[in-house]
């Protein structure tokens, strides 16, 4: 988009992962790099889009498990997973 690529992946920030975006030049040389942090726990991003005027990135957090109960000392839980939808300027990217 606009001579940019924008890539996303994960930052082992130290206690958790976050979202890590990219804006590169066409020949891969970084431009910025923007960060986003929805939860203190284990956050990914899985897409990212554009509508040619934003660039949209969606993922998740994942929110601490909680135990739902035992079976025969066989313990079920869930995770309270939260999606997200962010929503970049390009030209706000810094």
């Amino acid at each position: 988009m606009n001579d940019y690529l924008y890539v996303i992946g994960i930052d082992h920030y130290p206690g958790s992962w976050e979202w890590l975006i990219l804006k590169l030049t066409l020949d891969l040389k970084l431009v910025a790099e923007k960060r986003y942090n929805p939860s203190p726990y284990e956050d990914a991003p899985y897409t990212i889009a554009s509508d040619r005027k934003y660039i949209y990135v969606g993922g998740y957090d994942s929110s601490p498990m909680k135990a739902f109960g035992s079976i025969k000392d066989i313990w079920l839980f869930i995770v309270d997973t939260q999606w997200h939808l962010i929503k970049i300027d390009p030209n706000e990217f810094t």
